[in-house]
């Protein structure tokens, strides 16, 4: 991160504004050359968090994520290697709540049986 790209970036973007502003931030950041695009990653069937495109600050070499958001997705543009440990984590507390849905689904089948057969 460096002055000539951006000295933090973005966990969630809270309304379709900020990211207007975001965007238009950095455009310009693009049509001045302090951030490059780097080639286009498929995404297609991936999970919406996953980062749809690439850029890299010429200046400091830092490789940021950018992944836009999509209706409750707020999306992120986080250095790359904090965008992966973003992603990882959100992947892990989905799978939590998954489980503990599973969890309450068994529970409440079981007590209903056991209702049933008292």
């Amino acid at each position: 991160m460096c002055p000539s790209c951006f000295s933090s970036g973005f966990a969630g973007f809270p309304s379709y504004w900020e990211f207007e502003a975001f965007e238009a931030e950095l455009h310009q950041k693009l049509v001045h050359r302090q951030l490059l695009p780097l080639p286009r990653i498929l995404t297609q069937g991936l999970a919406v968090m996953a980062p749809e495109q690439l850029y890299q600050c010429p200046n400091c070499g830092e490789t940021w994520a950018l992944s836009s958001p999509d209706n409750a997705w707020r999306g992120y543009f986080l250095p790359l290697a904090v965008a992966n440990a973003y992603n990882s984590k959100l992947i892990v507390k989905d799978r939590i709540k998954r489980l503990a849905g599973v969890a309450v689904a068994i529970g409440a089948g079981s007590f209903i049986h056991w209702q049933i057969l008292k």
